[in-house]
C-alpha cells in the first residue's frame, strides 16, 4: 500500500508572431499557456495464493487493488482490479480478470487558451441565401425559420440578402480550446485468457486472452456540422447552447472570439467506445546440438469490435476492418502479426528473419453507415476504397566480436515496398500521405554497436 501527491504543471511561451495570428496556415493565433493541477493518491494491491500443490489444484490464486485519486481539477475518482488465476496442473493455466481505470484530462485538455480559428463545414449556412455562381442560380435558404432561430438567429436576420453572410469557402468560424470541466475517461475492461507450458515440450510455451475493454466519458470534440444539424433539426439546448451567431448580422464567421460568430469547438466528454479481440502468443527453441539453437516467436492480434459512439445519441459504428479519419485517423486491420525465427550459432553471430504481417482495410467513407458513407469524401470513393494486405519482411545479425562489444547490423523492408498513399484530407494531422502504421522511408540499413564497462 502506499500514498503518493504529484504537482503537474505545463507553461507554453510562444513568440509574437505567433501570438499575433499572422502566421500563414496557422488559422488563428497560438495563446500562451501557464497552469497546472494537483492529485493526492492512496492505493493497495494484494496476491493471495488460496491453494497450491493439491490434487486439480496446483495454484488458486487472487490478484487485487484500489486506487482512490483526488485531482484539483476533475475531483475524486477511483480504480480497481480483480483477477484469478488458476491451473489445474502445471502444463496449462487459466485466469480471468475485471478491471476498472480511467484517465484525467491531460493539461492541454483542461487549459489550452480559446481561440478563434476556421473549421471546414460542409454545405453552406441554411438560414442565408446561397449567392449565384458560374455553374447555380441563387437560391433562397434550406431552413425554415423556425428551424434557424434554434440556432440563435432572429427573424430580423433570417434570409438576409447580404451576400457576405454566408462562410467564405465553407470555413465557418469556431473557438477551440481546453475545458476546465472535463471529467475522467472511464473504462471497464474484462478478459479470459490461457496459458500453456507444456511438460513434454519444455521449451514451448503459448498464451491465448480474449479482451473487451469498454469506454465512456471519453474526450474530444464533437464535429461542427453535427452539433449545427443536430440544433437545426431538434433545438435540443445541449447542442444549440454550441452555437454563437454574430449579434449583429447573425453570420457564423467572422475575426475574433468577441465579434464572430462560431461553433464552439472545445473538448468535452461525449464519446464512447468499445475495443475487443483475441490476442495470440507462442515461444519455441530447438536445440540443434552442435548448430547452436533456432528459436521463433509469434504474436497475434485479431480485432473482432473498435466500435465508436461519437457523441450522445448517435448511432454507432464498427472501425475494425476499416481506414479513414472517422476511424481515430489510422488503419484497423482486423488480423495483424509478427513472427520472429532466429538462429544462435555456435560462432558467436546470432541471425535473425522478422515477417511484419498488417491485414486489409477498407476506406470508412465508404462503409453503408450513415455516420460514415459520403462523410469525408461526399459520396463513394472508389479511389481509396480497400488497402490491401502488407508484408515486411527484415533482417538482423548481430556479431558478439568481444565479450563486452556486440555489433548489429541489419535491413528492414528488405524488399523496398512503398507505403500505399493516401490523400492527406483521409490522413488527417499526420504530416504524410500515408498512414503512420507503414513504412514511411522504404528500405533502411543500420549497423549500431553495444559496449559494456
Amino acid at each position: 500500500m502506499g500514498w503518493e501527491y504529484r504537482h503537474e504543471g505545463l507553461t507554453y511561451a510562444p513568440d509574437q508572431a505567433e501570438l499575433s495570428g499572422d502566421l500563414s496556415g496557422f488559422s488563428g493565433a497560438a495563446p500562451a499557456i501557464a497552469a497546472g493541477y494537483k492529485v493526492s493518491e492512496g492505493f493497495f494491491e494484494g496476491r493471495v495464493p488460496l491453494v497450491q500443490s493439491m490434487p486439480f489444484v496446483e495454484d488458486l490464486t487472487l490478484d487485487t487493488g484500489y486506487r482512490f485519486s483526488n485531482y484539483s481539477t476533475a475531483g475524486t475518482t477511483n480504480t480497481y482490479k480483480f483477477e484469478v488465476q488458476y491451473a489445474p496442473v502445471k502444463d496449462a493455466r487459466l485466469r480471468a480478470s475485471f478491471d476498472r481505470a480511467v484517465r484525467a484530462p491531460n493539461l492541454i485538455e483542461l487549459f489550452n487558451p480559446q481561440s478563434y480559428g476556421q473549421q471546414s463545414f460542409v454545405g453552406t449556412d441554411p438560414c442565408f441565401p446561397t449567392p449565384a455562381s458560374a455553374t447555380t442560380p441563387a437560391a433562397g435558404p434550406t431552413a425554415t425559420l423556425q428551424q434557424c432561430m434554434r440556432t440563435g438567429l432572429t427573424a430580423a436576420q433570417y434570409n438576409a440578402m447580404d451576400v457576405g453572410l454566408q462562410c467564405t469557402g465553407n470555413q465557418c468560424g469556431q473557438v477551440s480550446g481546453g475545458n476546465t470541466a472535463l471529467k475522467p475517461e472511464v473504462a471497464v475492461t474484462w478478459s479470459l485468457g490461457a496459458t500453456f507450458t507444456p511438460t513434454f515440450l519444455p521449451d514451448f510455451t503459448a498464451t491465448i486472452d480474449y479482451y473487451h475493454i469498454s469506454l465512456t466519458n471519453e474526450i474530444g470534440v464533437i464535429p461542427g456540422n453535427i452539433i449545427f444539424n443536430n440544433c437545426l433539426n431538434t433545438g435540443n439546448p445541449a447542442y444549440c447552447s454550441q452555437i454563437v451567431r454574430n449579434p449583429v448580422t447573425g453570420a457564423l464567421h467572422g475575426a475574433t472570439v468577441a465579434g464572430g460568430g462560431y461553433i464552439l469547438q472545445t473538448s468535452i466528454n461525449a464519446g464512447a467506445s468499445l475495443v475487443s479481440g483475441i490476442d495470440l502468443g507462442a515461444n519455441y527453441k530447438y536445440s540443434l546440438n552442435q548448430w547452436g539453437m533456432l528459436h521463433a516467436n509469434f504474436n497475434g492480434t485479431w480485432m473482432q469490435n473498435n466500435t465508436i459512439t461519437p457523441y450522445p445519441g448517435a448511432p454507432t459504428y464498427n472501425c475494425a476492418g476499416l481506414f479513414g479519419a472517422n476511424c481515430n485517423n489510422g488503419i484497423n486491420p482486423k488480423w495483424r502479426h509478427t513472427l520472429r525465427v532466429g538462429w544462435e550459432t555456435p560462432w558467436r553471430l546470432e541471425l535473425s528473419a522478422l515477417w511484419r504481417y498488417i491485414g486489409g482495410t477498407s476506406f470508412d467513407n465508404n462503409n453503408s453507415n450513415p455516420l460514415l458513407f459520403g462523410s469525408e469524401e461526399g459520396s463513394y470513393n472508389s479511389d481509396y476504397a480497400h488497402l490491401s494486405a502488407y508484408n515486411y519482411l527484415d533482417l538482423t545479425a548481430t556479431a558478439h566480436v568481444m565479450d563486452n562489444i556486440d555489433v548489429r547490423v541489419g535491413v528492414t523492408n528488405v524488399f523496398d515496398k512503398d507505403p500505399p498513399l493516401i490523400s492527406s484530407e483521409i490522413v488527417n494531422g499526420q504530416n504524410t500521405n500515408s498512414f503512420l502504421a507503414y513504412d514511411q522511408l522504404g528500405r533502411q540499413m543500420f549497423v549500431s554497436f553495444t559496449a559494456k564497462f
